[in-house]
């Protein structure tokens, strides 16, 4: 998971460090994505943009859970499947 703080921290979340987890057998996984800005809408867009910029990507396609796209990459002579999950979340509040 990871903060949607700028277009660098997105992108690394995938390529490196996702893919740096994944074993030879994996073919999916999720990318947890909490977003604390207001519009949650295009900072879905924004940041959907900079995950199909990764190196490797084949296509995106719609989920089955609305706002929640689909990239398929191709990563070490295999193809995985990684599901943008975007949460918005509220900053906390400051006491």
């Amino acid at each position: 998971s990871k903060k949607a703080t700028s277009h660098r921290v997105i992108a690394e979340a995938v390529d490196p460090q996702l893919f740096g987890y994944l074993n030879v057998h994996d073919t999916s996984a999720v990318v947890l994505i909490l977003v604390h800005q207001q519009s949650l809408q295009r900072t879905r867009e924004t940041y959907t943009r900079v995950l199909e910029s990764v190196v490797g990507h084949q296509r995106t396609r719609d989920s089955i859970v609305e706002g929640w796209p689909l990239l398929t990459y191709e990563n070490q002579g295999r193809m995985v499947e990684v599901c943008a999950a975007f949460v918005h979340v509220r900053r906390p509040r400051r006491q």
